[in-house]
């Protein structure tokens, strides 16, 4: 991006950083979440530069100015690895979160939580197209094969999107051992 680059760190600050590394802002998203799902501690989601909007996932999702670091809005509970994903329904943006909510990103405001829910992971996105696959939170513990699911995204008025399945199998999971 030309404002430059951004990082959310473990201790709950998210900065802002030209691309010759000079920082430009810092701000304190609060404590970490007391657990994550799937895993006691830690955190791993980077943020998501979209329609101006800076996404920083620590704790809640914070929907942040680019510019300045100040919040524009607080949105729903954050306790992910996974990350967020774009895609977009009509005319506009959304973002797919790894709990399976869908959200306008210029406003914080959930569209609809009608995907399932992945531990660890995040959607793929391709336009109006959802794909997720790995640790649906139901299946947590399966080995051998991991449930993958597409789904597409239609516009059900101005404050919902329609999630509409298009199919799903198991696909077998190949282990790589290194000597």
């Amino acid at each position: 991006s030309e404002l430059g680059v951004f990082g959310v760190f473990g201790n709950g600050v998210v900065s802002r950083f030209t691309h010759e590394g000079e920082r430009k802002w810092s701000r304190w998203l609060g404590n970490p979440p007391s657990t994550m799902r799937g895993y006691d501690s830690g955190h791993a989601t980077s943020p998501v530069l979209v329609d101006d909007v800076l996404l920083a996932g620590f704790s809640k999702l914070f929907g942040l100015n680019p510019r300045t670091g100040e919040t524009r809005w607080t949105g729903p509970e954050w306790r992910d690895f996974g990350n967020l994903a774009v895609a977009r329904v009509g005319d506009q943006n959304v973002v797919v979160t790894p709990m399976g909510s869908i959200i306008r990103p210029r406003d914080g405001h959930v569209l609809s939580t009608h995907l399932p829910s992945l531990i660890y992971l995040g959607a793929t996105t391709d336009r109006d197209r959802v794909y997720m696959s790995g640790n649906p939170a139901q299946d947590e513990g399966r080995q051998d094969t991991r449930n993958t699911r597409a789904f597409q995204l239609l516009p059900d008025g101005p404050d919902r999107v329609k999630v509409e399945a298009l199919w799903q199998r198991d696909v077998p999971v190949l282990f790589c051992v290194l000597d």
